[in-house]
């Protein structure tokens, strides 16, 4: 091969080697510009997941609120009662002690003292309070018919007690979770017309909204 040729061949490949790294460097970008773009989305997806995380946490926090914002003026209340006596003093210590119990947090041992107390004290005032608080406290714990079993009782045995809109309400939810969503738009529907004025009526009319009511 002549010299000029083979001084033309390398200087062909000479100049050729810009290029190739040119090339190898644009693909190496759109590849990291790709790995970015999927961490993004992923940063994105993540970020959705706790944003609705820390919406339901929040809805926990105001139901459990709204659980328990009445406890003093009901138990002052119960406190305050006709019933006097040594009987109705230990069915009040019984029935705090349990309330405790689901106050801390403790739901079984709340399930167990409610029943204990229900018992043991079949005519006492606190009754219908601790009906109601023993269907929340099996609710939590995930005994959902437990739950309407208690909540049932109390609106059968107890037509007079101020805590019918929020049992009423919570058999509602129950219904829709345990998918008789039926039952449960009849429920919510109850509670706005039975006790239109109480929170637990802007609580159905919510629930009848989400459930395209």
């Amino acid at each position: 091969m002549p010299r000029s040729s083979w001084a033309a061949d390398a200087n062909r490949v000479t100049d050729d080697k810009p290029l190739r790294l040119a090339q190898n460097d644009g693909q190496n970008l759109y590849a990291l510009w790709q790995q970015i773009q999927t961490l993004e989305q992923q940063v994105r997806q993540l970020r959705g997941k706790n944003q609705m995380l820390e919406h339901q946490i929040k809805r926990n926090r105001e139901n459990r609120k709204r659980m328990y914002e009445d406890l003093d003026k009901r138990i002052a209340a119960l406190e305050g009662g006709d019933n006097a006596g040594a009987d109705n003093e230990a069915a009040k210590d019984a029935y705090r002690a349990a309330f405790d119990k689901l106050r801390d947090n403790k739901y079984a041992e709340a399930v167990s003292g409610f029943e204990a107390f229900l018992d043991q004290y079949p005519d006492s005032a606190y009754n219908d309070n601790a009906w109601y608080w023993l269907g929340q406290a099996r609710y939590v714990q995930g005994d959902l018919s437990g739950a309407l079993d208690a909540l049932n009782t109390l609106m059968e045995q107890f037509p007079d007690s101020d805590k019918l809109s929020s049992a009423l309400f919570r058999i509602g939810v129950i219904e829709q979770a345990q998918g008789k969503n039926d039952k449960a738009r009849a429920a919510f529907e109850k509670v706005i017309t039975d006790y239109a004025d109480s929170d637990s009526a802007d609580r159905a009319r919510k629930k009848l909204q989400e459930m395209g009511s």
